[in-house]
């Protein structure tokens, strides 16, 4: 057995930012900073809250808070330019993972120049750390905070490509459950759904290894018990927390193991119909679990010890199940659900084969053909192709 293990980020959990964010700036040694947000945190205060944590610590701010949920490379841009316009020497990423990628994103621009396009399709090398970052999730989601990958859309291809290095860890995250509390229930089931993916694919991934594996069932672990509390009692401090945690352990875990079909498949159709991510992952998991549960030997029965699940239980019966657990948080099993026309067949080719195409498919433990990633979009679209 052979793997390697690295993670530089520093993992301040459960205190509260006000003290934890002044204490891991000073750790670097600047002066004037870049908040980054986004128009939803800035309207319930979050955004203003942070600014004058940062202040009274005598830091030197100024905000950008435009990032939009789907962000593209115009919005590094503009992020890049409030960095330069600010003298920032520090970035400090506050909102969920598309506010951390687009920090980490524009961070990859200030210390080692060119456009975002060059590292994300003319391979362009990336040979000094990003602007130091420090990142505080207000969703437990992404886990953006632990990994080492940016991913932005194209703007002009209209297609997602994440750019991967060791130099685009941040230096540090501050999780403090409390942000969380706020989040909207649909939004917490989305976000939760998606740390549940990150959990599930990083276990059963070609590339796992036994500390990747022990991450990721603890995730597992987690989010099955605790997202169902988080959506419906959402000032549950002990359920935010609990996710929270499992966000960073699976973003932790897939990081180093990767990710799969599932990931694969939910680009092409949240880039489609501008669905969100997570939203796509919860729809998408019942179908790719029961594409790969076959594939998986010993590790099915890890998968469904960290479910609770009994080992004689039928793989139909386990993905009905896990489609039951993700409509108890309201999280559609059909594109149907969302009142969205079924794809046509072009439609479906298409994207199935963009999904086969993807770089996290060869991780997957069960090999899809484009005709495999079509069939399961024509089942997850919930009617025949036109």
């Amino acid at each position: 057995m052979e793997f390697t293990l690295y993670s530089p980020v520093k993992l301040i959990f459960g205190r509260p930012v006000a003290q934890a964010l002044p204490e891991a700036l000073a750790e670097l040694g600047v002066r004037r900073v870049l908040l980054v947000s986004d128009a939803g945190l800035e309207k319930t205060g979050l955004v203003d809250q942070a600014r004058g944590i940062l202040s009274a610590a005598g830091y030197v701010v100024q905000t950008f808070a435009e990032v939009r949920s789907n962000p593209t490379t115009q919005d590094v841009e503009r992020a890049l330019k409030a960095a330069e316009s600010a003298g920032a020497e520090a970035l400090v990423a506050l909102g969920g993972g598309s506010v951390i990628d687009v920090a980490k994103a524009a961070g990859l621009l200030m210390a080692n120049g060119g456009r975002y396009r060059d590292y994300q399709w003319d391979g362009r090398p990336i040979t000094r750390p990003i602007t130091p970052l420090i990142a505080i999730p207000t969703t437990a989601g992404t886990g953006s905070e632990m990994t080492r990958t940016t991913v932005i859309e194209d703007e002009e291809t209209r297609f997602k490509k994440g750019v991967v290095s060791p130099y685009l860890y941040p230096r540090a995250a501050v999780l403090d459950p409390a942000l969380t509390t706020s989040l909207p229930p649909r939004l917490t089931a989305a976000v939760g759904a998606d740390v549940l993916g990150h959990a599930v694919e990083a276990y059963v991934g070609r590339r796992a290894n036994p500390i990747t594996d022990a991450l990721a069932i603890m995730a597992i672990q987690r989010a099955w018990r605790y997202l169902p509390r988080a959506v419906h009692e959402g000032h549950d401090l002990e359920a935010r927390s609990e996710m929270l945690l499992a966000s960073a352990l699976a973003g932790w875990a897939f990081d180093q193991s990767g990710l799969g079909i599932v990931h694969a498949l939910a680009g092409p159709l949240a880039a489609r119909y501008g669905l969100h991510h997570g939203l796509c992952i919860g729809l998408l998991l019942p179908y790719g679990l029961a594409f790969n549960l076959s594939a998986l030997g010993e590790k099915r029965a890890g998968l469904l010890d960290a479910l609770g699940l009994p080992q004689e239980m039928p793989d139909e019966q386990v993905v009905e199940l896990m489609r039951g657990w993700l409509a108890g948080l309201g999280i559609p099993s059909t594109l149907r659900e969302l009142d969205i026309p079924s794809p046509t067949a072009e439609e479906l080719h298409a994207m199935g084969e963009e999904a086969s195409r993807m770089a996290m498919m060869p991780n997957n433990p069960r090999p899809a053909s484009p005709e495999d990633c079509r069939h399961i979009l024509e089942q997850a679209a919930g009617a025949p192709a036109s």
